[in-house]
C-alpha cells in the first residue's frame, strides 16, 4: 500500500468512534470533542481523507483517539513522531507537513518511516536526493494568507515539477493553505486542479494527491454562511473525481 493510500481514512472510521472511546475511556473529555470533530469534518467532505496535525493533540489520549477514527497525522518535527511512536501510530502513514525543515529533520523522518513531504520551493530538493521512494506535496500560494510561510505561486508550478523531475523526485501532487480564506476556498481548489490538469496534459506528471490544509476550521461552526460550506464541499466533490483529496486539520 502506498503512502498515499495510507493517507486516506477507513471507510469503517464512523463505525469505529464507539470503540476509539471506550478504549480512551479514562480520558472521555479529551477524546470526544476530537472523535466528534473528525466525524463532524468527516461528515462534511466524505469524499475526503483526513489528516490530523499531531501539534494540536496535547494529550496521548487525543493521539489514541484519532489513530482508532482512522486518521492520518501530520508531523512537523521528530518530537511529533515521538509522540506517536509511543502510542504505536504507524509513521509510514505520516505527512511531514513543515516546509523548508532542516536535512538533518528531513533524513530523521525518512528513516523513521515518513515518505509523504511537504516543499515550499525547489531549494528545497537538494535534501531529498539520497532518499529513495520519496514523493513530496508541492505547496501553492495565491497570496493573502500566512505570507511569511512558503509556497510556490502558481505561474511558478510547471518550473518546480520540472525541478522535482530532474532530480529524480516524484511529485504526488499539491497542498493548500486554506485556513483564513472562507470565501475564496472553492475558487481555490478548482483553480488548482485546473492547474495539475494542465500539467498532465503537458506530460510534466500524473499526480494522484490534493491536499487541503484546513487548519483550525471547523465545518459545523460554519452553518451561518451555508453557501461557503456549500462552495467548499462542491470543489472537494469535483476534485475527488479525479485525485485523492486529503482534508488536514488541527484537532
Amino acid at each position: 500500500m502506498s503512502t498515499i493510500e495510507r493517507l486516506r481514512i477507513s471507510p469503517a472510521a464512523g463505525r469505529r468512534v464507539a470503540g476509539a472511546r471506550r478504549r480512551t475511556s479514562s480520558a472521555t473529555t479529551a477524546t470526544a470533542p476530537i472523535s466528534d470533530r473528525l466525524l463532524a469534518l468527516r461528515g462534511e467532505l466524505p469524499e475526503a481523507g483526513l489528516v490530523v496535525s499531531t501539534r494540536s493533540l496535547q494529550d496521548p489520549a487525543g493521539i489514541r483517539a484519532a489513530d482508532a477514527f482512522g486518521a492520518a497525522f501530520a508531523v512537523d518535527s521528530h518530537r511529533e513522531i515521538d509522540r506517536l511512536e509511543r502510542e504505536r501510530v504507524t509513521i509510514g502513514r505520516c505527512l511531514h507537513a513543515r516546509p523548508a525543515a532542516p536535512v538533518a529533520e528531513i533524513t530523521g523522518a525518512y528513516l523513521r518511516g515518513v515518505r509523504l513531504f511537504v516543499i515550499g520551493g525547489p531549494d528545497e530538493l537538494a535534501n531529498f536526493r539520497e532518499l529513495p521512494e520519496v514523493a513530496v506535496l508541492v505547496r501553492l500560494s495565491f497570496g493573502g494568507v500566512r505570507r511569511h510561510d512558503r509556497g510556490v505561486a502558481p505561474r511558478a508550478a510547471a518550473r518546480t515539477v520540472r525541478a522535482c523531475r530532474a532530480a529524480g523526485i516524484r511529485v504526488a501532487g499539491f497542498t493548500l493553505q486554506l485556513d483564513g480564506v472562507a470565501h475564496r476556498r472553492g475558487r481555490r481548489i478548482r483553480r488548482t486542479v485546473a492547474i495539475m490538469r494542465r500539467l498532465e496534459r503537458g506530460g510534466l506528471s500524473a499526480f494522484d494527491t490534493l491536499d487541503l490544509d484546513l487548519g483550525g476550521l471547523d465545518a459545523r461552526h460554519e452553518a451561518s454562511r451555508a453557501r461557503l460550506v456549500r462552495d467548499l464541499h462542491a470543489a472537494v466533490r469535483g476534485a475527488a473525481r479525479r485525485y485523492r483529496v486529503v482534508a488536514r486539520r488541527a484537532a
